[in-house]
């Protein structure tokens, strides 16, 4: 059985409905379908990500990320950055950064310190097992599997 669809009015700003109208001439959407679409999202993600606290988090990480390594690319867009290892690492950063400064009240910096460590650990044991360990800035003696 097909949704039943329902008239609504909305109100929205000028500006948002220019974003909307754009974005559904790029999707090939009607305005209203493009409307419902995004409308939609928003709660898919709610569901994905465990409620709003837990979509606020997420977008929140994205944005940092983004914001990082726009910052560290210059002028270039995120399709010539986002493959550049030395702006990926500083948008990596911005994201730890992120997570730094909204970290619950009772995780002291001794705790922060032993989660980070902890995640290194995991990620070199895991290289280490799959044989994938590398040179980088921290490791510059090792060298790439077959190398």
């Amino acid at each position: 059985m097909a949704t039943k669809l329902i008239q609504t009015k909305i109100r929205i700003s000028a500006d948002v409905k220019s974003q909307l109208e754009a974005a559904a001439r790029r999707n090939k959407n009607t305005f209203n379908a493009e409307c419902a679409s995004r409308i939609g999202k928003t709660f898919a993600e709610e569901r994905v990500f465990g409620g709003p606290d837990g979509r606020h988090i997420v977008n929140l990480l994205a944005s940092s990320f983004m914001f990082a390594g726009q910052r560290a690319a210059g002028d270039r867009k995120t399709s010539q950055w986002i493959n550049d290892p030395a702006v990926y690492r500083e948008a990596v950063l911005g994201v730890l950064k992120t997570l730094e400064a909204h970290r619950p009240a009772g995780l002291s910096d001794r705790d922060w310190i032993w989660l980070l460590e902890s995640a290194k650990n995991r990620f070199m044991a895991q290289q280490i097992n799959t044989g994938q360990q590398e040179a980088s800035p921290a490791n510059p003696k090792r060298q790439r599997a077959g190398g």
